[in-house]
């Protein structure tokens, strides 16, 4: 077994509303890792983080799960935690062994009450986090209005990172803002920004 120091172990916890996708991400970040061969569905209910009888049963995390991956050499737990209201507690619980809180957000619904809910109690916390902007290929899928609906709410200090290429159906990937680089399904790594996305992403930029 490898034997990590403390400066290599993050903890990092994944919160918001219900189905927002959260254990989703979960399974994606372990595969992209190599922790998982394969990543598990939660329609299969073969899901790392949703183990339980009664969340298999009803397709939902009832109670925290822990999935560890390493990633340049470094070794991330990643802390699944519920996001129906009736398991708040396990969220709070988790907010508490957390180094940053991840706050997964559905591109259709925005924000939605667990979104507040967790953010509020990463506030009581003082916990760093980010926020994830999730499932940008089904219908009605609306970066930039989320994006705006998360300013207004908590501040300019909300700034995006990377912005989606494409939506719905046409969603292909993501741009990093920071690098000015495009990344897209295909996989073959770092590609020049769209010259059609250049304006938009120079607005971005300046946020």
């Amino acid at each position: 077994m490898k034997v990590y120091s403390a400066a290599q172990i993050r903890n990092l916890g994944l919160f918001g509303h219900g189905s927002a996708g959260k254990t989703s991400i979960v399974e994606a970040l372990l595969f992209t890792a190599g922790a998982i061969p394969r990543m598990g569905k939660i329609e299969d209910g073969t899901t790392t983080t949703d183990h339980d009888p009664d969340e298999i049963r009803h397709k939902m995390t009832i109670s925290v799960g822990l999935a560890p991956l390493e990633w340049r050499d470094h070794k991330i737990n990643l802390v699944d935690a519920p996001g129906y209201a009736d398991f708040f507690g396990e969220v709070a619980e988790a907010m508490r062994i957390i180094d940053c809180a991840l706050i997964v957000v559905e591109a259709v619904s925005g924000v939605q009450v667990g979104t507040v809910a967790a953010w509020n109690e990463a506030d009581s916390h003082s916990a760093p986090r980010m926020v994830f902007v999730n499932k940008m290929e089904r219908e009605n899928a609306d970066y930039g209005k989320v994006l705006e609906q998360l300013r207004q709410r908590w501040g300019v200090g909300v700034i995006p990172l990377t912005v989606p290429i494409g939506a719905e159906h046409e969603f292909k990937g993501v741009i990093d803002l920071a690098r000015f680089q495009a990344f897209l399904d295909d996989k073959k790594g770092p590609e020049a920004v769209p010259a059609d996305l250049a304006d938009s992403v120079a607005a971005y930029r300046e946020m």
